[in-house]
């Protein structure tokens, strides 16, 4: 995978939570949208609406492997800012799924697997 196979903008379709215990649950249910943009100068930001409320950030993102790192320098939660989340990245055609083995949403011990559809 490399940063030309993200380049662009991406629109939300789903999320899941995979917790320790391997149970898989929408916290979001199905209301929810956003977007992602990588830009091909190595800057990222996202910012998701749902049910309660906004999550966004942004900053710059390397590629490393099947992987790309965020690295957060603005974010709707503080504490967020300096981190560098990691995603594994699967491209499927015009979908590709990031997967958070930490989850920022669901905590340490959970997986998320969000979905996002090429809109350019």
């Amino acid at each position: 995978m490399t940063r030309e196979d993200l380049v662009g903008t991406w629109k939300f379709q789903g999320f899941t939570l995979t917790g320790y215990d391997g149970a898989v649950t929408k916290p979001w249910g199905d209301d929810h949208d956003g977007q992602i943009v990588y830009s091909p100068d190595g800057f990222m930001s996202v910012l998701i609406r749902h049910p309660s409320g906004l999550m966004a950030y942004c900053g710059p993102y390397t590629t490393e492997g099947d992987a790309v790192v965020h690295h957060i320098e603005i974010a709707s939660d503080p504490k967020w800012v300096g981190n560098a989340q990691r995603r594994i990245v699967k491209l499927e055609g015009r979908r590709v799924t990031l997967t958070n083995e930490d989850s920022l949403v669901g905590g340490p011990g959970t997986r998320a697997d969000l979905v996002w559809e090429r809109a350019t």
